[in-house]
């Protein structure tokens, strides 16, 4: 799986040919390279889109590029057998509330969102991907955040991340 802005692009072996499976659809991938396929559908002209993949680079990173005129690039998603404890313990609803309350944000609750777990992967309700890399740090995996870290205090079991606190609503967390 990899993750394209707030999308997940499946890659899997179709008999001896590999597919893209993005939004439900079968896409055909043809090598042009030992990393790169164009992409073949026969509903919808895509000779203009073409993705590489760059595995094993020193960060231990496995990426896929997708150029579209521009190019996005799409972390992947690890692969979980059995879902971490800590996994469970994010899940849930939460109320999203400033940091810091400004004049900027007139009320006290600016939101609601879920943290659950879909098919081995760990996600908000917001779109947003999630992969816990500590006890206490969150990351964002994929889209316009991609990289940025989330922190996690097990003890309220609330999550800081840039200008939010995510309180959990099934604890008194204040």
């Amino acid at each position: 799986m990899y993750i394209i802005d707030d999308e997940m692009i499946e890659v899997i072996l179709s008999g001896s040919r590999l597919k893209a499976v993005y939004q439900g659809q079968k896409i055909d991938m043809i090598p042009v390279s030992r990393s790169a396929f164009r992409l073949d559908h026969w509903m919808v002209n895509l000779e203009d889109v073409a993705i590489e993949f760059f595995v094993n680079d020193p960060r231990n990173e496995d990426i896929m590029i997708v150029y579209m005129g521009d190019y996005f690039v799409c972390p992947r998603y690890p692969v979980v057998e059995t879902v971490p404890i800590l996994w469970e313990e994010l899940t849930g609803a939460y109320d999203l509330y400033a940091r810091t309350p400004s004049v900027y944000s007139d009320e006290d609750l600016m939101g609601t969102v879920e943290i659950k777990v879909k098919d081995g992967i760990l996600m908000v309700s917001n779109g947003k991907y999630l992969k816990p890399i500590s006890d206490t740090e969150i990351q964002i995996v994929g889209g316009i955040f991609d990289g940025e870290t989330m922190i996690y205090d097990a003890e309220t079991g609330s999550i800081t991340w840039q200008n939010l606190i995510y309180r959990p609503k099934d604890k008194l967390s204040k």
